[in-house]
């Protein structure tokens, strides 16, 4: 398990230099966080794992999720999540 003063570090140079993505291809930058169960909007049971900043939107901050629907698990992004009671699985 991580330290905070490592996950700290972590985020202080990831804040610091943003990897750049080539046009067109995703995220600047994926930084995973400690799992935590959460809601979107559509009250869709998920597991939230990092956040990113994609190359179309400089100044908001985005969730990357993990949904599992008819037993397929997938990742995708949220801007918006609601955390509930509970560790992700």
């Amino acid at each position: 398990m991580m330290e905070p003063e490592q996950f700290e570090e972590i985020v202080r140079e990831v804040l610091a230099e943003p990897r750049e993505a080539e046009p067109g291809t995703g995220p600047r930058f994926v930084l995973p966080i400690k799992a935590f169960k959460a809601t979107d909007s559509e009250d869709r049971e998920l597991d939230v794992v990092g956040i990113t900043g994609t190359e179309d939107d400089n100044e908001n901050l985005s969730f990357i999720v993990i949904v599992e629907r008819d037993g397929e698990t997938y990742p995708i992004i949220e801007s918006s999540v609601w955390r509930t009671n509970g560790k992700a699985g």
